[in-house]
């Protein structure tokens, strides 16, 4: 319990026993409801803290059974911004009811972007086969396709506020970018090179 809490019992106690004292029974009246707010207010805040310990239990029990943690953890943080939603919605918290709708709010949007990050991936590699199956040059493919996971992934990550997946997505582009032009240079230098093969040929002959 904060000091803060202890206080507002301590002040209720007082003004309920001031109201006996005084024969005012608008103020022992007034003192009592404060007190048990306050004492309310302590329970759900005990309450909550003894939930989210639960649920930090329970995450860690199936981060060590399970390799798709980023759900496990989507899902946990839905259940803690419920938690403090109810709370504050218990001890009349505007502040912490607001939190806790938040919170909620964005671990169900991160959810949803992984969900629909996986299955555009998904739809990614399915066309890169198909392309795979009807074209030789498979390497510019591959690096178009790269560059539109890393696009992706760096747009979930500015989505959701996941720096790291931000930034590895900006890189897998890059990386994927970098590829292709240096391909293509490849290219335009073998290219360059047959041609003056070619041309010392007609000139031998």
């Amino acid at each position: 319990m904060s000091l803060e809490e202890k206080l507002e019992q301590v002040k209720g106690s007082v003004k309920e026993g001031l109201g006996k004292l005084t024969g005012d029974e608008k103020t022992e009246k007034e003192g009592t409801a404060e007190k048990v707010v306050s004492k309310v207010k302590e329970v759900a805040k005990d309450a909550k803290d003894i939930v989210e310990g639960a649920i930090d239990g329970v995450k860690n029990a199936v981060k060590k059974d399970d390799e798709n943690t980023d759900q496990v953890d989507d899902k946990v943080d839905q259940v803690k911004g419920s938690v403090k939603e109810g709370v504050g919605k218990l001890t009349g918290d505007e502040k912490t009811e607001k939190e806790g709708t938040a919170e909620k709010v964005i671990a169900k949007v991160k959810e949803v972007a992984k969900d629909a990050k996986d299955i555009v991936e998904g739809a990614i590699d399915g066309v890169k086969n198909a392309v795979k199956k009807d074209d030789e040059n498979t390497d510019q493919v591959d690096d178009k396709v790269d560059q539109v996971k890393g696009s992706i992934k760096e747009g979930v990550g500015k989505l959701t506020g996941d720096e790291k997946t931000e930034k590895e997505g900006t890189a897998e582009k890059v990386i994927a970018k970098v590829k292709e032009v240096a391909r293509d240079a490849k290219d335009a230098v073998e290219g360059a090179v047959d041609g003056v093969k070619n041309a010392v040929k007609k000139d031998e002959e």
